[in-house]
């Protein structure tokens, strides 16, 4: 009995406060996480007149001219955050849409699987231009000026989950990297892996070319500039599916 109280006050005294406060790490670990991912949105919207967590309708254009055939097509101008998908819904919900483009410079993947899903499930193609026509919008103030893409991060990864997928011109501006996030503690620098990401795509992409894709994006380190990946690649990775 001795040895056992000995034994239960050792646990009280060191293993729960390393258990509480592992507990604790992973919660501000994934906290910087999703911080990470709302500030980089925010970054890139700020610094491009854009707001934060949106959906627009636009044309998408190549370098000559904008496609103006049937409707225009949605627009998500943001990072892939936990709170997009309900903007797309509500979005899709207020005037349905039949292809839905990106300009983002990633974020999350879980949201990214969920969008993905989303898309296959109400015949929604994808869609990426090399510059985008805004139309008249009471949230934004680039109403029919022209705009250059940024589809970095999980975003082509996004595009290549949907059934169909759209490519408008050849200049794309697409950028890779390997999965996770850094978090500068101090003088260490942790990184955190997100080993159910390859599993969560292999899931929902749907060709073999994205695989492909998927270990260019794990051959190149996550900090530091991103890996551009040239059109002419992309048609290698089959990323698109229709070409204008």
């Amino acid at each position: 009995m001795k040895i056992f109280e000995i034994s239960h006050e050792y646990c009280k005294r060191f293993y729960k406060p390393v258990v509480l406060g592992a507990v604790s790490l992973v919660i501000v670990l994934y906290a910087c996480f999703i911080f990470n991912a709302i500030f980089q949105s925010f970054l890139y919207s700020f610094q491009n007149a854009i707001p934060v967590a949106t959906v627009e309708r636009a044309w998408p254009c190549d370098h000559v001219e904008c496609f103006k055939v049937g409707k225009p097509v949605a627009l998500v101008l943001s990072g892939i955050s936990p709170s997009l998908l309900s903007d797309i819904k509500e979005a899709y919900a207020r005037e349905p849409f039949e292809q839905l483009c990106f300009i983002s410079p990633g974020g999350n993947e879980n949201s990214a699987v969920d969008i993905g899903r989303w898309m296959r499930r109400n015949g929604v193609a994808s869609c990426l231009a090399e510059q985008y026509r805004l139309l008249p919008s009471k949230t934004t103030s680039l109403g029919n000026k022209l705009i250059k893409p940024l589809c970095a991060s999980v975003c082509p990864f996004v595009i290549a989950m949907a059934p169909v997928r759209f490519a408008y011109g050849d200049d794309l501006n697409v950028h890779v990297h390997r999965p996770g996030s850094f978090i500068d503690v101090c003088l260490c620098e942790i990184s955190l892996e997100r080993s159910e990401y390859k599993e969560a795509l292999k899931e929902n992409l749907l060709d073999p070319g994205h695989l492909d894709l998927v270990a260019l994006a794990e051959s190149h380190p996550h900090k530091g500039p991103m890996l551009p990946v040239p059109f002419v690649d992309l048609k290698t990775y089959n990323l698109f599916t229709h070409y204008r």
